[in-house]
């Protein structure tokens, strides 16, 4: 640089001295304007050093500047010992809801570990999954009140039918955030979805991606909202895949008790919902729109490189509570099993590990298990070379010889009532007398002037049908085009088979006469049929079941509220638990206690796959199902 201004002043020196003079420039003056002017007084022995000062070094290009990474609020550590840690700045605090049906393990290809969750996609459960709860948490929410991003890497191991929302990472209940699964309405496809308004009520902003997953594909998603702009975006491995416009404030969800983040599904306000099947390797949450630019230099210094596995088993399913041997054999139902495949055994706290030999056919794979395993917890992971395919948990009982596995007796709750068909209808009584079942359950109501119908909720185009006469109600029809069924209907179906019986539930009515009229005009009617060896009973009010037990102390009578203890009802006449889930897995002790006593055990409502397997494997009596398909269809693969 000071060269060229030593040049430049010579050139205007030498330009003003013409001017003044007008003389023309003579060729010894009309010298090149980039030739480096000579210094006369500079050293003989350095002809070619400029004149002046040194030269400075001429500036090297500036560096790009390192890139920086935004750290998250929140942060998903998937610990060993199966537990979450938040380890941003934040640490706040994540409560681990343990389960058979959650698996940490560590996938050969990614650097941390992942979560494996085994549930029944989009099922509601009570257990199996983290929980980050800020509900107290008023600056973290305040932070996502003014823009946020959310992201997480996932992937989902099943054939989607569409008919349910699978939620990965989501804090949603009329408002809310998070990374799911849409349904059908939607097309099925990776969603970044928030609640955004200008009235404060629930509006929600749909980012869809166009992505249906693939089974067994990794995906990283991120989804911003970005409230100065008014814009919420979705990006799928770094590409922007949807913006949409919206504008308003951020709507949390309705209920206090669903301030949570669900890391494997979405927050109810008593237990998890909207379940994810598959693998979580990353949740995390940002206070500030992520942009585009930021995504796009971000995204490849993650690194992510899982590759879409090839060992893609379905219909898995083994049961995950049960009595075995020293050395017998483990079987799991499932199609795509090789013989060759091993199965990896491994204890919660990794203090135990042994691979099993296999054998497998058309429809499962038995294992043999090791002599040396003892009772506890235990991760199931297949191997097929160098793949790995976490099954999920089983609890086992080691006993000196193999237990057979207990048949239990399918009830259809309600009926069968899938396909359209719907609940407490004659059609479905119907369809439970053709599938075989044990039992059709089936709820009942008196109307004042004493004809008994069929119905649960007792109310029907917003008619109380206790407080009704028949007349008023007759006409009301199902969604099958049924008009309200009587009850008498019902018997004269329940003549035609001598396989289903009828499993009578009295609804609770509203005087002690109603509920008494019921019960004797509907034994009286049994009687006169001479069906009284098809029918077994039911009632959530205890009057209800001492007055059943009483008047028929042969018949099989269950109290389905599920306070009280076994012996307790035994004394009362009344010879069956009928206990939700819930109440059974709180008091695991009463199934034995019940048996012992001679008593039935039936648990209701269980509808998932897995559920099904582990109350068969606690070997209760009787399952009450929405799904009496399915469950007859588990009893085949593993009773015998």
């Amino acid at each position: 640089m000071k060269r060229l201004l030593l040049i430049l002043c010579c050139i205007l020196a030498v330009t003003s001295v013409n001017s003044c003079s007008n003389d023309e420039l003579t060729p010894d003056n009309d010298k090149d304007i980039n030739e480096t002017p000579v210094n006369p007084d500079a050293p003989d022995e350095n002809p070619d050093e400029p004149v002046g000062p040194e030269d400075p070094q001429e500036p090297e290009d500036p560096q790009q500047p390192e890139f920086q990474i935004i750290r998250p609020i929140f942060d998903a550590q998937f610990n060993d010992d199966g537990t979450m840690t938040d380890i941003s700045d934040s640490r706040y605090h994540v409560n681990t809801f343990d389960g058979l049906y959650m698996t940490t393990w560590k996938h050969p290809s990614y650097g941390g570990n992942l979560v494996r969750f085994s549930h029944s996609y989009g099922e509601t459960f009570s257990d199996s999954y983290h929980k980050f709860n800020y509900s107290m948490e008023k600056d973290f929410k305040n932070r996502l009140s003014d823009g946020y991003s959310l992201e997480a890497i996932c992937m989902f191991d099943d054939e989607n039918d569409g008919s349910l929302e699978i939620k990965a990472f989501s804090s949603m209940e009329s408002g809310g955030t998070g990374i799911m699964i849409s349904n059908n309405s939607k097309g099925k496809v990776l969603t970044f979805l928030t609640n955004v308004s200008t009235t404060g009520k629930s509006n929600w902003v749909w980012g869809t991606s166009g992505i249906v997953p693939e089974r067994g594909r990794y995906y990283h998603i991120i989804g911003v909202w970005d409230k100065e702009k008014g814009e919420a975006k979705v990006y799928v491995d770094g590409e922007l895949k949807n913006t949409v416009k919206t504008y308003g404030e951020f709507v949390f969800p309705s209920t206090p008790a669903c301030h949570w983040f669900c890391i494997g599904g979405d927050p109810g306000a008593t237990s998890a919902q909207a379940a994810w099947k598959g693998d979580i390797a990353m949740a995390r949450i940002y206070d500030e729109p992520l942009t585009e630019e930021y995504i796009k230099n971000y995204y490849p210094t993650l690194g992510i490189n899982i590759p879409k596995s090839d060992f893609l088993p379905e219909n898995v399913m083994y049961l995950t509570t049960c009595n075995i041997a020293k050395g017998g054999s483990f079987v799991i139902s499932g199609w795509g099993f090789q013989s060759s495949d091993i199965l990896i055994i491994e204890s919660d706290n990794g203090s135990y590990r042994a691979e099993c030999s296999c054998q497998a056919n058309e429809i499962n794979i038995t294992a043999t298990l090791p002599e040396d395993i003892t009772d506890g917890r235990y991760k199931l992971i297949m191997k097929r070379n160098q793949d790995l395919y976490p099954l999920g948990k089983v609890k086992f009982t080691i006993s000196e010889s193999a237990i057979e596995l207990k048949e239990a007796k399918v009830i259809a709750h309600r009926g069968y009532h899938k396909d359209g068909i719907p609940e407490n209808s004659i059609e479905g009584f119907k369809k439970a007398q053709e599938l075989c079942v044990y039992g059709s359950e089936l709820d009942v109501w008196i109307t004042l002037d004493g004809v008994i119908v069929c119905n649960h909720d007792g109310v029907m185009s917003g008619k109380t049908i206790q407080n009704c006469n028949y007349d008023e109600v007759k006409d009301l029809k199902l969604g099958n085009g049924e008009k309200l069924p009587l009850f008498t209907d019902v018997l004269t179906e329940l003549k035609k088979s001598k396989v289903t019986k009828l499993i009578l539930e009295f609804k609770t009515h509203n005087t002690r006469e109603k509920n008494n009229l019921v019960i004797d005009t509907a034994l009286k009617m049994i009687d006169d049929a001479g069906l009284n060896d098809m029918v077994e009973y039911i009632a959530f009010d205890y009057e209800n079941c001492k007055r059943i037990a009483a008047a028929r102390p042969e018949a099989m009578v269950g109290y389905l509220n599920g306070d009280r203890k076994p012996a307790d009802l035994l004394a009362d006449g009344i010879r069956s638990i009928d206990y939700s889930s819930g109440t059974l897995a709180s008091h695991p002790e009463w199934i034995k206690e019940a048996q012992d006593l001679g008593m039935i055990v039936n648990v209701w409502t269980v509808n998932s796959d897995n559920e099904l397997m582990k109350w068969l494997g606690e070997g209760v009596d009787y399952i009450t199902t929405d799904n009496p398909d399915n469950l007859q269809a588990i009893i085949k693969a593993f009773c015998k």
